[in-house]
């Protein structure tokens, strides 16, 4: 049993692979999430949008082996990992717009590095480009970038045509601003 002191919600793991809600501060949204109660998800958020912007943790095990290892997530990026309907995402950006910018602690993933590693449909990858294109360029802590993950997944070529256009105006604009500061 993990607990945090930082006023964040535990989550225990019996197989370290689904996370299964446990604190005595509920997240109610992370346990609808981990169901796939889509409809409920974004209802939920309707009348709670303060629950998007709730961190939680989880265990696993890496190449599993018995060293466990914490992560600290917001519930974007729990959805992420699920497949949700583009409605789904859709409110949980409405609910909490930063939440597209945050990285997850162990990993420092985006919800769109997470998207594009657990084969997210096209619309909802292309939904969180809309969101973040600046996304599409940030690399995570193995140095990985999102369009690396959709490639080892094999992603429908619309997924990697969406990401490499995004990239590349992603650094064309950066050499703008170089270019325009001098």
């Amino acid at each position: 049993k993990t607990s945090s002191s930082r006023s964040r919600m535990a989550i225990k793991i019996h197989t370290c692979t689904e996370p299964i809600v446990s604190s005595t501060e509920s997240n109610e949204l992370c346990d609808l999430i981990v169901n796939e109660d889509w409809m409920a998800v974004e209802s939920m958020l309707q009348s709670n949008p303060q629950s998007a912007q709730k961190w939680s943790e989880t265990c696993y095990s890496q190449n599993n082996n018995d060293e466990q290892q914490i992560t600290h997530f917001l519930p974007i990026h729990l959805m992420c990992s699920r497949q949700p309907p583009k409605t789904a995402v859709e409110s949980i950006i409405r609910a909490y717009p930063m939440g597209v910018y945050a990285r997850e602690s162990n990993f420092n993933r985006l919800p769109l590095h997470i998207a594009c590693m657990t084969d997210a449909s096209p619309d909802v990858i292309k939904l969180l480009i809309c969101e973040y294109m600046d996304g599409t360029i940030t690399q995570d802590r193995r140095g990985r970038l999102p369009l690396d993950y959709a490639q080892m997944r094999a992603a429908p070529s619309k997924v990697i045509k969406a990401l490499v256009k995004a990239e590349m105006v992603c650094v064309f604009q950066r050499k703008s601003n170089r270019i325009m500061r001098r």
